[in-house]
């Protein structure tokens, strides 16, 4: 069979995620909000957001990752997939990696390792 991989009913991830749990920042325009972030797989990344964003919005996102030695940050932009209300002030966030830098796929790549 030609085509793109079948993914299982439910799952529609292509790679492997990990729970993050952090504060980071998303920025859209001039507005800056304080998210906690979810899990993180090579694609992208879940986030809780004080407010819902528009599918197909692109933010900028600084989040940390833990690795040898401490935490280290990076600031990335993604493109928001869904977003579905969990409680007041409480949006679940889902997003892709709009253009990951290779120190940040890199620092990905070695916590999924670790998880």
């Amino acid at each position: 069979m030609n085509g793109p991989p079948r993914i299982p009913a439910g799952n529609r991830r292509l790679s492997p995620r990990a729970a993050l749990r952090r504060p980071a920042t998303a920025v859209l325009g001039d507005r800056t909000l304080t998210v906690e972030t979810c899990d993180v797989s090579r694609e992208g990344l879940g986030f809780v957001a004080p407010c819902p964003i528009s599918p197909g919005r692109r933010c900028d996102l600084t989040f940390a990752l833990p690795g040898g030695g401490g935490e280290r940050s990076f600031t990335t932009t993604v493109r928001v997939s869904h977003s579905t209300y969990l409680a007041r002030e409480r949006f679940q966030i889902g997003a892709a990696f709009v253009a990951l830098a290779p120190d940040a796929a890199a620092a990905i790549d070695a916590f999924l390792g670790a998880a």
